[in-house]
């Protein structure tokens, strides 16, 4: 679930009262990667998370299966949208692929954080790390570094052991 919640911790950072937009208002920020349609990467997301939730976790199950094929049904909005639009999509990460013997699922989360950010923050590499934390220590608008802090600190002990 990790990578879905990323995507919708990340839109909500990135437009002020996401939760509350009609469907075809989040939609190009879940469902685009940079102006391409990419259904897939949201849907299949929440597709996985919902399985692992319907017998794991049975009381979040609701609120993630409402979100179950939500690009979709939504279909492809910009490229119905005339030319000079008002909707302009905001790059969403691609998934980064998590290969077991380098990695483990904190570091995956710390990869797909930081390319999400690079991609939605022009300069992000060579900001300071207060101007990064914008970006890799808020949900919506509230101050939550351990979202971020937690994951990177497992991430470097497994790091300092593997092989």
């Amino acid at each position: 679930c990790t990578y879905a919640d990323l995507l919708l911790s990340a839109c909500q950072i990135l437009s002020p009262g996401f939760l509350t937009l009609a469907p075809v208002s989040k939609a190009p920020c879940l469902c685009y990667s940079d102006t391409a349609w990419a259904p897939q990467l949201f849907d299949g997301a929440i597709e996985t998370c919902a399985s692992w939730a319907q017998t794991a976790d049975p009381a979040d199950y609701p609120g993630i299966a409402t979100y179950d094929g939500f690009c979709t049904s939504i279909g492809d909005i910009l490229s119905s949208a005339p030319s000079g639009g008002s909707t302009t999509p905001i790059p969403v990460p691609a998934p980064q692929p998590v290969t077991p013997k380098s990695t483990n699922s904190e570091c995956a989360f710390v990869g797909s954080a930081l390319s999400f950010c690079a991609s939605a923050t022009p300069g992000f590499a060579t900001l300071l790390p207060g101007q990064m934390a914008t970006c890799l220590c808020y949900s919506s608008t509230a101050w939550k570094p351990n979202g971020f802090d937690s994951p990177l600190s497992t991430c470097a002990e497994f790091a300092k052991t593997a092989s």
